[in-house]
């Protein structure tokens, strides 16, 4: 693609930042709805204010949906598995390391977001849907010199000539170590160049104080200024627009003075290292210049109550309004020559006494308090089942007076996951281009071979600590994501139903135990299923409980009962081997047994139509117990 120079990234970015100012204007009002911002009133075909001179009341619905919101976001399962069509053992073993590198490499990138004050990128994500209605995150390998393993003479040598550097580490003259940077882009600041294969080039305009550009960046805006006399010495708040640039092969970041803050470096990604989505289930439409469908595409979690929230303040202010004046109530005040005053004294006043005069007829009535239309009430009422009906019901923030039923549950969970749906799928989608982008960056062997640490997605969550080549992550799979909400669920009858579906009253079972699984969202079935079959092989055989109890009672330290659970595991034992030295002998030293995959014939020899030859003693595969790390007694109770 054409390269673009400083002038025109800033002039490109500007043109597009003017024509999405109704955007930035929803954007902004949505901010300020969560901060609760104080309500300012409802005006009138002429501009007037309706409720000026009057109390204001600002609901707090917007801040408290949108604190739900963000937690069901971010305590959501992320599921990542690597899958390959008619994939054969060895195959799915390379699928499952390719797993890891997935998880590590996320893990590395929330510890490096953790340094930088970042949020993690799941909860970043989530909240950039739900506030913005749009993700986007800068992703990048950076590769960095290991200075301190430099020679003297080549840093000498750096000293004269900086500019050597990326020469002498293309030469693989300075050794790197290579890291993941997942970095937040503000959606409502990105601008984007579509190409015919997709995102050509992406931009974020953001706004940076003196101070800070010159530590990021060693430059002094000062110094990129026509006349450097308008800025003062002293004066390092002062902001300026600054274009971070990415296409598909370098990376270039520019002042709003039109010179370069960091040259034209190339980023080796491949492709141009953003993760974007938009949360919206629509595909995009367009109607001509006369209709921009473009401020309402890819929408917060506020699209559906916008103007409701504004009509709830309308009526509550109201009501406060009047709630307030019932505090200094209204009074009357009677006289027969129209003389009577508060001068007297205000009879509102706790313990204040008021004399009147009887025979000028002086009294002092309270005013009749005025009234809402009866129809305030009904009004409110169905705007409090609009505003639960565009996000979430009541119910799910606990308003509950008697228990809800099974089928109550599963409608409360289809409430809370209507308005969260378009947010999922963006935080799902970005996700998966996150790890395609640095796993295809890193397959191409352009980076250091990275040792990644996590967990795993198995019930105990294991960690694990894998150095995992770029060979290994070429030869994988494809990356699968998904994101799953926790919601409430009707535990008891999932599992009733679960049951019947495996223990049908004909003896055959209804459905096999992966898709029973699947339907009680296991979050890695597969791995469920190992951990199954471990725990059965635990206590598949009276040898396999013996030594599991002495386990068990080693690490409770109780030294009797593991010794008493090792004799019954060595008495066990010896009758193994004593049925095995039987067996021998019996086959003539061939018992046809043999490891996974190997071992004897049927037949007792080595290979098709072998003839054993006579043999009266145990064989030399029979080894005795201690031979295989077995003793006669236990060491003290431990081992």
């Amino acid at each position: 693609m054409p390269s673009h120079t400083p002038k025109q990234i800033t002039a490109i970015v500007d043109k597009m930042e003017m024509d999405r100012q109704a955007l930035h204007a929803r954007m902004d009002t949505d901010m300020g709805r969560y901060d609760l911002e104080p309500y300012k009133g409802e005006l009138d075909a002429q501009g007037v204010d309706t409720l000026a001179d009057y109390k204001k009341f600002t609901a707090n619905d917007p801040q408290t949906v949108m604190n739900l919101a963000l937690h069901l976001m971010s305590t959501a399962k992320r599921i990542i598995r690597v899958h390959q069509p008619r994939a054969q053992n060895e195959e799915r073993e390379v699928n499952n390391i390719k797993e890891l590198f997935e998880l590590g490499i996320l893990a590395a990138a929330d510890e490096g977001r953790q340094n930088i004050l970042m949020p993690a990128l799941m909860d970043s994500m989530g909240s950039q849907s739900l506030f913005r209605g749009r993700i986007a995150q800068r992703v990048l390998l950076v590769k960095e010199p290991i200075m301190d393993q430099v020679p003297p003479e080549i840093l000498e040598q750096l000293e004269q000539s900086p500019e050597l550097l990326e020469q002498l580490i293309a030469q693989g003259v300075i050794p790197t170590s290579t890291h993941v940077e997942i970095v937040d882009w503000d959606p409502r600041n990105v601008y984007l160049g579509m190409g015919r294969k997709g995102i050509a080039w992406a931009c974020e305009k953001s706004f940076k104080s003196r101070n800070d550009i010159i530590e990021e960046y060693g430059v002094d805006p000062k110094d990129t200024l026509d006349d450097p006399s308008e800025l003062s010495e002293d004066d390092y708040t002062q902001e300026f627009a600054v274009y971070d640039w990415m296409d598909d092969q370098t990376n270039q970041v520019i002042i709003e003075s039109h010179e370069e803050l960091k040259a034209k470096t190339p980023h080796g990604m491949g492709r141009v290292p953003l993760a974007f989505a938009y949360a919206d289930l629509r595909p995009r439409f367009q109607a001509g210049k006369e209709q921009n469908y473009e401020t309402h595409y890819g929408e917060s979690l506020y699209k559906a109550d916008r103007g409701v929230f504004d009509e709830q303040n309308f009526g509550l202010s109201i009501l406060k309004e009047l709630s307030h004046r019932s505090i200094a109530q209204g009074l009357v005040l009677k006289s027969r020559d129209g003389s009577l005053t508060m001068e007297k004294g205000d009879p509102r006043v706790a313990g204040q006494e008021v004399s009147l005069s009887t025979s000028n007829d002086e009294e002092i009535l309270p005013m009749p308090p005025m009234e809402v239309a009866k129809e305030m009430f009904p009004f409110l009422q169905a705007i409090t089942g609009m505003v639960q009906r565009g996000t979430f019901p009541a119910s799910a923030f606990g308003q509950l007076s008697f228990e809800l039923s099974g089928f109550a549950i599963t409608q409360l969970a289809q409430d809370l996951l209507a308005p969260l749906t378009p947010h999922i799928k963006a935080v799902q989608s970005a996700t998966k281009q996150i790890l395609d982008i640095l796993s295809d960056a890193y397959a191409t062997g352009q980076f250091d071979q990275m040792t990644l640490s996590g967990r795993l997605q198995d019930p105990a969550r294991s960690y694990f600590s894998e150095e995992i080549s770029p060979e290994l992550v070429k030869s994988g799979g494809n990356i699968e994501v998904e994101i799953v909400a926790q919601l409430p669920k009707d535990d008891t009858t999932r599992v009733t139903l679960a049951q019947m579906l495996r223990d049908n009253s004909s003896g055959m079972p209804i459905a096999d135990d992966r898709f029973i699984r699947n339907m009680l969202e296991f979050q890695d079935p597969e791995q469920m299923e190992r951990a199954v079959w471990e725990q059965l092989a635990r206590q598949g055989t009276p040898l396999a409980i013996a030594w599991n109890s002495y386990l068990a009672s080693v690490e409770q330290g109780d030294e009797d009962q593991a010794a008493i659970y090792w004799n019954e595991f060595m008495v066990l034992a010896m009758t193994k081997y004593l049925e095995m030295i039987q067996l021998a002998t019996i086959t003539g030293g061939q018992t046809g047994l043999g490891g996974p995959g190997g071992g004897a014939s049927a037949n007792g020899g080595s290979g098709a139509g072998a003839v054993p030859e006579a043999q009266t003693t145990p064989g030399p595969s029979v080894a005795p117990p201690e031979t295989r790390g077995i003793q006669s007694a236990p060491n003290n109770g431990f081992v």
